[in-house]
């Protein structure tokens, strides 16, 4: 995607241009959808605050002053939408169709079929260590999963965060460092993922 498209269909999309918001959205979805799904850790949530985010985003493109990334934007409007969510959910608690389902004969989480070629073994081993990462990472607060997720699965630099999460250079540099020491203090409990 050359930055000079992507600038064209920003501007078309200011003018109310849908096709052009369209394409925009198709360049981004993934890579917005991925940062929603890391921060909340649940694909169903992820989806939620991706469609929530391009609504948001069309009904403000006017506002896009080409400052930032169109993609910082958007995960800045992602993160924003986490968060409020977050804080509704922890004033409304409710039942949630994902959590495991506990009978006489066990604890039990819903399962998808993996298409991938590994072995069984394999395919469960992969599947536990992913787990047991989104755990890890789900139990740092959202100060530091945020930058981290940002920084580590993003590949976003430490001035596109401070943007993003609109902070201080400095500050967005500790918590990174301070979600990595805490994240690897976790991590000493399950040497079998630093195999």
């Amino acid at each position: 995607m050359s930055n000079s498209l992507e600038t064209v269909l920003i501007e078309k999309s200011k003018q109310g241009d849908l096709n052009a918001f369209d394409e925009l959205m198709r360049m981004h979805q993934n890579r917005v959808f991925g940062f929603a799904k890391r921060i909340s850790g649940n694909y169903d949530e992820a989806a939620e605050i991706t469609q929530e985010a391009f609504l948001r985003a069309f009904s403000s493109i006017r506002s896009f002053r080409n400052e930032a990334a169109f993609t910082s934007w958007m995960y800045r409007i992602v993160k924003n939408i986490f968060l409020d969510r977050k804080r509704f959910a922890e004033k409304n608690p409710t039942l949630s169709m994902d959590e495991h389902i506990v009978t006489t004969d066990g604890d039990y989480q819903r399962e998808f079929q993996d298409e991938s070629l590994q072995s069984p073994e394999a395919a469960l081993m992969e599947a536990e260590k992913e787990r047991i990462v989104r755990s890890l990472l789900m139990e740092l607060p959202d100060h530091h999963r945020i930058p981290l997720v940002l920084f580590q699965m993003e590949n976003k630099s430490y001035e596109e965060i401070a943007a993003i999460i609109n902070l201080p250079l400095g500050t967005v540099k500790s918590r990174i460092n301070r979600a990595r020491l805490a994240f690897a203090e976790k991590l000493k409990d399950y040497p079998e993922l630093l195999e």
